[in-house]
């Protein structure tokens, strides 16, 4: 009986250790992915080209503060899909359209990371 109380005790302390090890590794994840985004703006001008580049047109964009422009990047995201399934040679143009002007943005952003907004 001793000996199950005590393994029982046993467990419950490892099970709060681990528990304890793993708020704190989430804080020190938390923290560097602070630094690296409030405290340095290439860091997030580098986010947003990828965003622009990767992911989809204009969202870095707008991401940057830029919303207008931004917003226009994505409608001709959209109309390009929309294009694309009447006349799928004209979607692809307009959909290189988009990505070259967000490709452009990306490199503006870039050149002028100075003055890029901060997480609020």
């Amino acid at each position: 009986m001793a000996a199950k109380k005590k393994a029982k005790k046993k467990a419950v302390k490892e099970k709060a250790v681990k528990k304890k090890a793993k708020k704190k590794t989430k804080k020190v994840e938390e923290d560097i992915v602070e630094e690296l985004t409030h405290n340095n703006p290439k860091t997030l001008a580098v986010i947003y080209l990828l965003l622009n580049v990767l992911i989809l047109p204009g969202l870095g964009t707008i991401l940057s503060k830029r919303t207008t422009e931004g917003i226009w990047q994505l409608i001709l995201v959209f109309l390009a899909i929309v294009v694309s399934y009447i006349y799928i040679n004209l979607g692809l143009i307009i959909l290189a359209i988009a990505w070259v002007w967000a490709l452009i943005s990306s490199i503006s952003i870039l050149k002028n990371k100075h003055m890029i907004h901060k997480f609020q």
